[in-house]
């Protein structure tokens, strides 16, 4: 093929496409590479924009492909000297002389920020509920299992919180309203377990918190405790009312390998109820 209509047909695609020698210096690259990183043939392949955490896996791909490796594949973040912050897909391929020795590189950069935005958006949308911020429902039960499963060497325990007056509330105030308590609740759940347990809204009023590496019962029930005091002192002002949550709080603990997920969340879902029935702010199941 002609070598002018091969430079035209490489820059029509959407890739930055580049050729290096052995010592990273750059051989040839099309305009969409000069353009992105202000690199000038001649000069070594630009890593310095590439983001510091992703900066040892490009220079240890780059090392491996002028060893000779076959094709390398990564994703890294790249400050782009015309568009900010960008993420990048490079696929690297060694150049081979007729004797199989390793000349240089090949390498072909995609400009994947879009996608990758879009991926993260999706994987948001499909793990956290979309009011609250906390886990969904399916992604709490997740975490409840991979709690029971890890190596967990001292237990996990379970609070089930169920809401009270939400309807009620929502028929007099609106949904808006019942939302902005809802966040609330979620706000303060989270403030008031450790950084390590996961907080899910389980249904429209109900919310699931996992503890994992929990000592024993009593140690399950002091939490559950600073979850009720922490929802006793939340406030919502609305028309010059003073709202503050109420809700009912069943709390389960297994020793390690003593339970399964939907046994733990039955048993704390049955001391909420029992909690509702004696008029209590919290219950321990047995």
């Amino acid at each position: 093929m002609d070598e002018r209509l091969l430079e035209l047909l490489i820059e029509t695609l959407p890739l930055g496409v580049l050729q290096i020698d052995t010592r990273c210096r750059v051989v040839w690259q099309n305009s969409r590479v000069a353009m992105a990183t202000g690199g000038r043939v001649g000069e070594e392949f630009d890593t310095q924009g590439v983001t510091a955490g992703d900066r040892p896996a490009v220079l240890a791909a780059l090392s491996a492909v002028l060893d000779g490796k076959d094709d390398i594949e990564l994703e890294y973040g790249y400050r782009s000297r015309c568009a900010g912050a960008r993420r990048v897909h490079a696929t690297l391929r060694p150049l081979l002389d007729d004797d199989d020795r390793v000349t240089g590189a090949i390498i072909c950069l995609a400009d994947v920020t879009d996608a990758t935005r879009l991926r993260e958006e999706l994987r948001h949308q499909s793990t956290y509920d979309e009011l609250t911020g906390c886990l969904n429902r399916a992604s709490t039960l997740a975490a409840l299992h991979e709690a029971l499963s890890s190596a967990n060497r001292r237990g996990t325990a379970v609070l089930f919180v169920d809401l009270d007056g939400l309807e009620a509330l929502n028929n007099r105030y609106g949904h808006a309203v019942g939302d902005r308590l809802l966040i609330m609740v979620a706000d303060h759940l989270r403030t008031s377990v450790r950084g390590s347990d996961a907080v899910g809204r389980f249904g429209g009023d109900e919310f699931v918190v996992v503890c994992r590496e929990v000592p024993d019962a009593g140690r399950a029930r002091r939490i559950a405790e600073t979850v009720v005091a922490a929802l006793t002192t939340a406030t919502l002002e609305v028309d010059g009312d003073r709202l503050h949550p109420r809700a009912g709080v069943g709390v389960a603990w297994a020793a390690p390998g003593s339970a399964a997920a939907e046994s733990l969340i039955s048993r704390a879902d049955a001391a909420m109820y029992e909690a509702k029935r004696a008029h209590t702010a919290l219950v321990l199941a047995h």
